[in-house]
This record gives C-alpha cells, sequence and structure tokens, in this order.
C-alpha cells in the first residue's frame, strides 16, 4: 500500500477561492451544475465523447498543434463522466503542464495502492468543490433532513443524484464540511460498488444513465452545413454522421431519388444531333 500525498490547509483554501473564481465568472454561483459541466469544457478545448475499452481511463487532455483536445469515456457512469469533465477544466484552468495526460480512476478516486501527484489531488478537490459547493451541498442536506453524524448510505446516493457526482466524492464532501467523521467516512469509503448500484435499486434513486454514446464536438453540426452547402454527397454526410451514431433521417435529411437521365436529355447536353 502506497501512501499518498495530502492537500495543506492553504492548498485547499486556494483551490476552494478557484472554484468559487470559475462559478461567478460563468455566472453559476449558487447553481448546481451537474451536466453543464460538458458545457463550460466545450468552451475551453475540442471535446470527443467516446465509450472506451478500459473504463479504468475516465478521459484524457491533449495538445495537438497548439489545439487543446479532451476525450471523455461515455463507457463509464454518467455522475464520473461529469467528474471527469470538472478535473479537465481544472488542469486546463490552472495547471500550466496540462499538455497531455490520462484521467485515471486509481488516481480520481483516490485509492492507496498507486501515488497520487499535488496536481491531481488538487484537481479532485477542485472539481469536488466546483460540483458540490459547499452552501449549496448544505442546503440540500438541510432540505433532506439529514442529521449530522448520522449520514447512511441511502442518504449520499440521494445527495449524489442531486448534483450528478461519483459516491466516493459526494463520501468525501461530506466529511470535508464536517458533516460526517473519519470513522464514517471509512465505513462509506469502504463499500462496493456492486452493494451500492444494489442499494440504488433498493431504494429507488434512479441516477443520470447516459453511457455509450459516441459525440465528435461540432462534427454534426459542420457535416450537416457542408452537405447544405452541397459541398460533401448525401453518402458523405452518411459517412461522417456515422461516427455519432446518428443517420441523416434523425437529422431530418432525406436521402435524395435518383432520376436517371433520359435520352433526350443526354442528347440537350451533347448539343443535339445533326439534321
Amino acid at each position: 500500500m502506497t501512501t499518498n500525498n495530502k492537500l495543506t490547509d492553504s492548498d485547499v483554501e486556494r483551490i476552494i477561492a478557484k472554484a468559487n473564481e470559475k462559478l461567478n465568472d460563468y455566472s453559476k454561483q449558487k447553481r448546481i451544475i451537474g451536466d453543464q459541466v460538458f458545457g463550460l469544457l466545450e468552451n475551453n478545448c475540442r471535446v470527443l465523447y467516446y465509450p472506451l475499452e478500459e473504463d479504468d481511463v475516465w478521459g484524457f487532455i491533449e495538445r495537438i498543434k497548439n489545439q487543446l483536445f479532451a476525450c471523455i469515456n461515455t463507457s463509464i457512469s454518467y455522475e464520473k463522466q461529469v467528474f471527469a469533465a470538472a478535473h479537465e477544466l481544472y488542469h486546463i484552468w490552472f495547471d500550466e503542464k496540462n499538455v497531455q495526460e490520462v484521467v485515471l480512476a486509481s488516481n480520481l478516486e483516490e485509492t492507496n495502492v498507486v501515488h497520487i501527484e499535488i496536481c491531481e489531488l488538487k484537481a479532485n478537490r477542485f472539481a469536488a468543490e466546483f460540483l458540490a459547493e459547499t452552501s449549496l451541498l448544505e442546503q440540500e442536506i438541510q432540505r433532506l433532513g439529514i442529521s449530522k453524524n448520522e449520514v447512511t448510505l441511502r442518504e449520499v446516493l440521494l445527495l449524489c443524484t442531486i448534483f450528478t457526482v461519483p459516491y466516493k466524492t459526494m463520501a468525501r464532501r461530506l466529511h470535508e464540511i464536517n458533516t460526517i467523521g473519519s470513522g464514517t467516512l471509512g465505513e462509506l469509503l469502504s463499500v462496493k460498488e456492486k452493494e451500492i448500484n444494489k442499494q440504488k435499486t433498493i431504494y429507488g434513486i434512479n441516477s443520470p444513465v447516459k453511457q455509450g454514446y459516441v459525440l465528435l464536438d461540432n462534427l454534426i453540426e459542420k457535416s450537416i452545413e457542408a452537405y447544405e452547402k452541397d459541398l460533401i454527397t448525401y453518402e458523405r454526410l452518411e459517412y461522417l454522421l456515422n461516427f455519432s451514431d446518428v443517420s441523416p433521417e434523425d437529422v431530418g435529411i432525406v436521402k435524395p431519388i435518383f432520376i436517371p437521365v433520359t435520352d433526350d436529355e443526354i442528347a440537350e447536353i451533347l448539343g443535339g444531333e445533326d439534321d
């Protein structure tokens, strides 16, 4: 087992200030961000949404010829996709070394089996503060009638659904705002994902389900625009839209009906026949 780095109190204060700064910049203060984070990510780089085969990879960012690209793995749960996007935003906004990074589950979930760099811990804490800002979280805790130090797994799951964040993130946030102690946090973090999913079913807690989709930045919009300007054929449009599992019919474009050219039309094209 590897002992991880830890953030200092001053680190946390600066991260909270940065999260509040960005919430203010984008007029999101006092609002639950949820999947609006994807729009913020798209405002800051080109984004690819794709179901990667490796679930341990939640996403990655890379700079290619001065253009920043981000990828979100859509094969993981929607809450994890949201957290990965917020995590990547920290690197884009505040980390000068954001040229290339693979966002791994082991880093985002802060397991004790790998060494986690300070910059990753900062990105995690930023994402948590950004997605579940303290005053909003405390407001929802009060609204749900959750008592301090008496938090159950069910209540953590309810808060996860409200804020669209992963289970472990919410458990840690409750500890960070002093709603639960270290002992309760340890118990909550020790619950296996299989058990968490079972309890969701038992309690009837429905998390957002949006997995396995493909979306290549603004490829759909640009492809349709090119087709409407007669820059590409219907077949080319069909090929491009297929990358996003979309057909031309899905966007209201019907395949043109082929009408063979008549003999008279051919004669006219050729200039007619001599008498």
